[in-house]
C-alpha cells in the first residue's frame, strides 16, 4: 500500500524524533531534498539513516550492481539483491520506510548528461563515489559549487572515517585534495590526515596502487552513515554550520577518538591556552628550560621570540630589558599573552607564522623559539625565516621535542614524580598530558627529528652550532646557534 501525502501518518512514523528535535525541525526535514551520489557503502547507510529521520526527498545515483563483497558493509547488500542496480534497490528501500518519501534515482550515475538535473532541486549534496572515480568527483564538486550547494563527503578507512564539508564559497575540492592535472591524481592522505596505526599499511598501499580492492569495514560505514547524517540534520534545521574544508572531522572507533582537524591545529592552540596550557609552566624542568633559553639569547637588544605561546619566556626576555617581539600563530595564545605582558613598555605581540615573518632582513639580534618546530610540516622554512631576520652573528635559541622521547611512558612518570615531588596538582598536570596526547594521535606532531637530523637541518640554513644539550625531562634538544657571517651562495639561493 502507497500512501498519498499525509500528515498523520509521517507525524506517527517520525514521532520518536520528537524531543531530540522539534516539531518545526521535523517538518523542515520532510521539506528537504538531499542528492547523494553513490548508495552503496557509506552512502547507502547515509540514505537509509536520513529516510529513518524522516527526510522528504532524495535523488540518489549509481551505476553499479550489487556483489558478493558488498555484503560487509553496504546496506542494501543482500543474497537476494545479488546483481541489482544499487539505485534501484536503494530507492525501493526509502520507499518502504516512508512511502511518502519523493525519490529521483539515477540508475546510470552521475555523468555530463544528467549532473545539473541531479544536484538542482537538492538542498545539499553528498559524495559518497568510489574512492578513486576522480573525473566524476571533480565534475560534482565543480557543479555543486556553481549551483551553490554544499557538499559532504564521508570516506572510511580501517574502523572510522573522516567527514569532510565544502562550502560553495569555501576552499574547493582541487585546492584541499592537492590535484594535479597532469598526473590527473589527488593527495589521498588528505581524507584521512590521521592514518590508523592498527591497520596494515600494505594493503592499503596496494590498493591506492590498483592492485587490490581497499579494505572496508562495517564499523566504519555505520560509523560514516552517523557522523554524516548527524552534520546533515543539525544543518537542514538550522542547528548548526558544519566544520568546512580546510577543516575537518574524524572519528575512529578502535582508537576511541574525535577530533576536529585543521591543518594549522591553530584552533587546538587556542583552546590548550585557555583550559591547560599554563599549568605547564608549575612544571619545574620547563622553567629551567626556559631561564636557559632567556640565558642562552642574552645579546644584543632587540629578540624576536618566535611561537611565544602564552608569553612565559616573553616575560623572562622582557625582563632582560630587551626590546621583545613576540608572534605566535594562534589567535588564542597571543591573547593570553598579550594579558601577561601588558605591563611591559619593551614587548609588542602579534599573530605572525614563523614560515613567512613579516620582518625586514638582519631585524633581531636573537631569535628565540621553544616547542615550535614540532608542529610545522616544513621545519626548513621557519630555520630559513629566523636565519634571514637575525644580524650576522646573531644568536637562534631553539628547543623542540626529539624523536621518540615525548609523551611515552617512561617521559610521563618523570613528570608525575616531579609533580609529586613539588606538590603540584596531579589533576591539573593530567590534563596537560590529555591535550597532548590528543595532539600526538591526532597528528599534530609534525617534525620530530634525531639530534642528528635538527643539528644538519641547522648547519644547511645558515648556523654554526655553539651549545647543544637536552631539556625538559631529556624529552627536547636545547640549541644555541649563531648565525654565520659570511653565508654560502647557496644558502642565499634558498633564502631568497
Amino acid at each position: 500500500m502507497r500512501y498519498e501525502s499525509n500528515d498523520a501518518h509521517y507525524n506517527e512514523l517520525f514521532s520518536r524524533n520528537i524531543g531530540i528535535i522539534t516539531e518545526e525541525d521535523q517538518q523542515r526535514l520532510r521539506n528537504s531534498c538531499i542528492g547523494i551520489a553513490g548508495v552503496g557503502g557509506v552512502g547507502g547507510i547515509q540514505l537509509i539513516t536520513l529516510a529513518r529521520a524522516g527526510v522528504g526527498a532524495f535523488h540518489i545515483a549509481d551505476p553499479s550492481c550489487f556483489g558478493a563483497s558488498d555484503r560487509n558493509r553496504q546496506y542494501g547488500a543482500l543474497e537476494s539483491t545479488l546483481g541489482k542496480n544499487k539505485a534501484d534497490v536503494m530507492s525501493a528501500l526509502v520507499s518502504d520506510i516512508n512511502p511518502e518519501c519523493r525519490i529521483t534515482t539515477f540508475n546510470t550515475g552521475v555523468n555530463a548528461e544528467n549532473i545539473t538535473t541531479f544536484i538542482e532541486g537538492c538542498d545539499v549534496i553528498v559524495d559518497a563515489i568510489e574512492f578513486f572515480t576522480i573525473e566524476e568527483k571533480i565534475h560534482l564538486y565543480a557543479t555543486a559549487r556553481k549551483l551553490n550547494k554544499y557538499v559532504f563527503t564521508s570516506p572510511i578507512i580501517g574502523m572510522g572515517t573522516s567527514l569532510l564539508v565544502f562550502a560553495p564559497e569555501g576552499m574547493t575540492f582541487k585546492e584541499y585534495m592537492e590535484y594535479n592535472p597532469k598526473t590527473n591524481q589527488f593527495n589521498a592522505a588528505k581524507f584521512c590526515p590521521i592514518f590508523p596505526e592498527y591497520v596494515d599499511l600494505s594493503v592499503y598501499q596496494q590498493a591506492v596502487a590498483g592492485l587490490r580492492p581497499i579494505p572496508s569495514n562495517p564499523v566504519a560505514a555505520m560509523l560514516s552513515g552517523s557522523l554524516t547524517a548527524t552534520e546533515l540534520l543539525l544543518f537542514l534545521t538550522g542547528r548548526r554550520m558544519p566544520v568546512v574544508a580546510p577543516q575537518l572531522i574524524q572519528a575512529d572507533m578502535y582508537r576511541r577518538s574525535f577530533d576536529v582537524i585543521n591543518d594549522q591545529w591553530s584552533d587546538f592552540w587556542s583552546e590548550f591556552s585557555q583550559e591547560t596550557y599554563d599549568y605547564i609552566a608549575l612544571l619545574p624542568d620547563n622553567n629551567r628550560m626556559l631561564d636557559r633559553v632567556a640565558e642562552l639569547s642574552l645579546t644584543g637588544t632587540q629578540v624576536l621570540d618566535a611561537g611565544c605561546g602564552t608569553g612565559n619566556l616573553t616575560i623572562r626576555l622582557a625582563n632582560q630589558q630587551r626590546q621583545v617581539t613576540a608572534i605566535d600563530f594562534s589567535e588564542g595564545m597571543i591573547k593570553t599573552a598579550g594579558a601577561k605582558t601588558r605591563q611591559f613598555d619593551n614587548v609588542t605581540v602579534a599573530v605572525g607564522n614563523v614560515t613567512h615573518m613579516d620582518f625586514p632582513d638582519e631585524s633581531f639580534d636573537a631569535v628565540t623559539s621553544v616547542n615550535v618546530l614540532f608542529n610545522i610540516e616544513n621545519p626548513e622554512l621557519a630555520i630559513r625565516e629566523m636565519c634571514r631576520v637575525l644580524k650576522p652573528n646573531g644568536k637562534l635559541v631553539i628547543s623542540s621535542p626529539l624523536k621518540g622521547r615525548g609523551l611515552s611512558a617512561e617521559h610521563r612518570q618523570r613528570v608525575l614524580d616531579d609533580c609529586i615531588a613539588h606538590n603540584i596538582d596531579l589533576n591539573k598536570i593530567n590534563k596537560v598530558l590529555k591535550f597532548q596526547l590528543r595532539l600526538l594521535t591526532g597528528g599534530g606532531f609534525k617534525y620530530l627529528p634525531t639530534e642528528d637530523e635538527i643539528r644538519e637541518l641547522l648547519l644547511a640554513n645558515g648556523f654554526k652550532i655553539l651549545v647543544m644539550e637536552e631539556a625538559y625531562y631529556k624529552t627536547n634538544f636545547l640549541i644555541q646557534a649563531e648565525k654565520c657571517q659570511l653565508i654560502s651562495m647557496q644558502i642565499i639561493e634558498k633564502l631568497s
